[in-house]
């Protein structure tokens, strides 16, 4: 379905009306939002069931974390939320699936931009933390209900919103996120306080080469 609405975005099947472009857009959008549903629910099942298989290889996270913050930046664009990243390290080896961890990260920073007001920020972070290596979201939305915090990872959890330009989703995402940290021998945890934001962060450990 997605191919066939790229070709018509594209022209092949004659020129569209500006109506029409813009259900097409409209069109293009939701099946992408479902088959990043139906992308989510596979892998919660293969979570449960102990079939998640991961590909571990030596690989750069801040390289990772620097892809995954420009693959979102249109996203932040369109929600009118700037979208800033931090390094406070240069480079930091880790022993991990590089598509995994991307996936997790991707599922932190969607979850920050759907809760943050227009005009504010959210911050991405990679810094040396205890033993690892920390990357932090940082927003500054209404923060995490106390009522909720229980059923935080839980899958199909969703905080319910005020904001009449809040943009929901499955209540998956975290919950996929925590096992993927967890099976990279990682942690994954937040700090929120009600009306002042919330930081999602997750901890590896750093891989250290001895020279030859």
């Amino acid at each position: 379905m997605l191919g066939s609405l790229g070709l018509l975005a594209e022209g092949v099947g004659g020129d569209l009306s500006e109506r029409g472009k813009a259900l097409l857009n409209i069109a293009r959008n939701n099946v992408a939002r479902l088959a990043r549903l139906v992308s989510d629910i596979l892998d919660i099942d293969d979570i449960h069931f102990g079939r998640l298989k991961l590909d571990f290889r030596v690989t750069d996270l801040v390289t990772l974390v620097e892809r995954v913050v420009d693959d979102n930046r249109p996203l932040a664009s369109a929600a009118d939320v700037n979208l800033v990243l931090r390094n406070d390290i240069s480079q930091a080896s880790i022993y991990g699936d590089a598509e995994r961890l991307v996936q997790s990260l991707s599922h932190l920073l969607s979850n920050a931009l759907k809760f943050s007001p227009r005009g504010t920020t959210v911050e991405v972070s990679v810094a040396r933390h205890n033993t690892g290596i920390r990357v932090a979201v940082v927003d500054q939305g209404p923060g995490i209900p106390d009522a909720f915090r229980d059923r935080l990872f839980q899958p199909f959890s969703q905080a319910e919103s005020t904001d009449s330009d809040f943009r929901g989703g499955a209540g998956l995402g975290l919950s996929i996120a925590k096992a993927i940290i967890q099976q990279h021998a990682g942690t994954i945890g937040y700090d929120s306080m009600p009306g002042r934001g919330t930081c999602f962060y997750f901890d590896l450990p750093e891989l250290h080469t001895t020279p030859v």
